[in-house]
């Protein structure tokens, strides 16, 4: 038999789509909507507003989770500096490809001068000289073993790493605001569970008052009444404040203004599976070939096995070619005379070889280093996997231990009501005692808060589990898990 088990986790990905282009001149971004931050707070507010990025929010529209991600996500800092790191990586692998082509540099030098010579007090010879020497200079190195090779290989890989970890960075940041939004939500809810409980307790209390009308109750009936009253209007207080609370962290975690007002879509009634499957290999191999951090460290290994031939590389030479072409032009004149010219060309290539025999250990010391980074890169790596393979363990487990306690939960609520219900309407009869009927309802309150929490537990592992699994999908599909 196979459980298959469906949960709408809405992680906004457009930015992971844009890594492989190979153009770096602006971070990709998600297509925002087009409004503007409203604020009738005066002079201080908009000085506030103004110290946070700048969003477009539009006040009657109610935004899904996926729509708070692709509202806040070209304005994220972080995202932002690990682009800059990945285009900066990407600059470096193209100035190495430019060691493959001649370096090519021009030189003008000129001068000017003038000389006076008194050979006796009657005789005076003055002379002047101008010249101009125009240089151009070519050098090549044409063969290197291939080392710039292994250089370009290593910074080609490291690239690869840096764009991996623009993902998981963007990963981490549609996982925050999931969890902000899911606690907002859960919030919420249990404001309106306080208010029903409210409610509750004050169709008891009226019950009370038309008993004590007709002498049916005592003033000790009346002050338990009131009392259970004032317990749900204070629980109702603590749970507006909440409210309040997660939704600040909610725009903290989507770095937008606190003073930011954003009509928010809840998801509160979603029907949710017994359990899931339990863990199989498949779900690990899945990991390792889907998850951002194991990618780029991997391409770290790579990228340090490439660095041990690069050093290796310097105990080979290298063979350069240095070509020159230059002019010289010279003007020279003495007094009355006419001046005399002259031009001369000349043009020299050479080939030569670099031939390293010793430096002392310098590049056995080279290659003892490149090698124990590249083996501390794969301990590292292996590290990563089993963590990996820990954490989707575990969070499969979490998932099945909140389902399974949502559907206690569901039980408590189902069997809590049932008492309450029939505890209130023996009261009204004089049947049951008050005692009997506060505690009812009571344990009703306490039942529907259980339920809440286990619901938006069960949630939040099933982001949880998304996250170490590496799904990343985009904002108009859903994360599917199954058997």
């Amino acid at each position: 038999m196979k459980y298959k088990f469906y949960f709408s986790i809405f992680f906004s990905m457009g930015l992971v789509s844009c890594v492989a282009s190979d153009d770096w001149q602006t971070m990709p971004v998600v297509d925002n909507h087009s409004i503007v931050v409203h604020s009738n707070q005066g002079q201080t507010n908009d000085e506030l507003n103004s110290l946070f990025s700048s969003v477009d929010i539009i006040p009657s529209h109610q935004y899904s989770l996926a729509e708070l991600i692709d509202l806040s996500q070209s304005n994220n800092t972080e995202l932002r500096s690990a682009w800059q790191q990945a285009k900066q990586a990407a600059l470096a692998s193209n100035a190495i490809k430019t060691t493959y082509i001649p370096n090519v540099s021009a030189n003008i030098i000129g001068g000017y001068q003038k000389n006076d010579f008194d050979f006796t007090d009657s005789i005076h010879v003055n002379t002047r000289t101008k010249e101009i020497i125009p240089n151009l200079t070519l050098q090549w190195l044409i063969f290197d073993f291939g080392q710039r090779s292994d250089l370009l290989t290593s910074s080609d890989h490291l690239v690869s790493a840096l764009k991996y970890n623009f993902n998981l960075t963007n990963q981490k940041f549609v996982y925050q605001v999931t969890l902000a939004y899911l606690n907002y939500n859960q919030a919420v809810k249990d404001l309106t569970l306080s208010e029903q409980g409210l409610s509750n307790t004050l169709v008891i209390q009226d019950s009370v008052k038309k008993k004590r009308v007709q002498g049916l109750a005592t003033i000790v009936d009346v002050a338990q009444a009131d009392q259970l009253v004032s317990q749900s209007k204070l629980d109702n207080v603590i749970a507006k404040n909440n409210e309040k609370n997660t939704y600040q962290q909610l725009l903290q975690a989507m770095g937008l203004s606190p003073l930011s007002k954003i009509n928010i879509k809840t998801d509160s009634e979603r029907k949710l599976p017994v359990s899931i499957a339990p863990v199989a290999d498949q779900w690990i191999k899945t990991a390792l070939i889907s998850r951002p951090d194991i990618l780029a460290n991997y391409e770290v290994v790579k990228a340090k096995q490439a660095n041990v031939n690069t050093a290796k590389k310097n105990y080979y030479p290298k063979v350069f070619v240095v070509a020159n072409l230059s002019s010289s032009h010279s003007y020279w004149g003495a007094q009355s005379l006419p001046d005399l010219s002259q031009t001369s060309n000349g043009t020299n290539i050479f080939v030569g070889v670099h031939i390293p025999i010793y430096d002392g250990g310098a590049r056995d010391i080279k290659v003892e280093q490149a090698k124990s980074q590249a083996l501390e890169s794969m301990e590292q790596f292996n590290n990563l996997k089993n963590n990996a393979a820990n954490e989707i363990v575990i969070a499969i487990n979490t998932l099945n231990s909140a389902l399974e306690s949502h559907q206690s939960a569901l039980n408590l609520v189902k069997t809590a009501n049932i008492t309450y219900t029939a505890s209130l309407s023996s009261y009204k009869q004089g049947l049951s005692t008050l005692t009997l009927v506060n505690e009812s309802a009571k344990s009703l309150t306490y039942a529907k808060k259980i339920e809440s929490q286990t619901y938006f537990a069960s949630l939040i592992a099933a982001s949880n589990l998304a996250f170490v699994l590496g799904f990343t999908i985009n904002s108009d599909n859903i994360l599917t898990v199954a058997n």
